[in-house]
């Protein structure tokens, strides 16, 4: 299974969530995450994950429209 990553490259860590990186060491054996930054949405994986999104457009999530 591909899994799509959209992230923030934001800086901020901590506080009472986990972390991008706790979340992407947590995948299953046989999942692939590919990283999905602003600008380079990939529109052929099978689920997307999205973790504190906001430098993302509209545009940039047009690659996921209609799944």
């Amino acid at each position: 299974m591909n899994v799509g990553w959209l992230m923030d490259q934001s800086g901020y860590v901590g506080g009472a969530e986990l972390t991008q990186a706790e979340f992407l060491n947590a995948a299953p054996d046989g999942v692939s995450v590919l990283a999905c930054p602003p600008g380079d949405v990939r529109g052929d994986c099978d689920v997307y994950v999205i973790h504190n999104c906001v430098q993302y457009s509209l545009g940039d999530l047009q690659p996921l429209r209609g799944r």
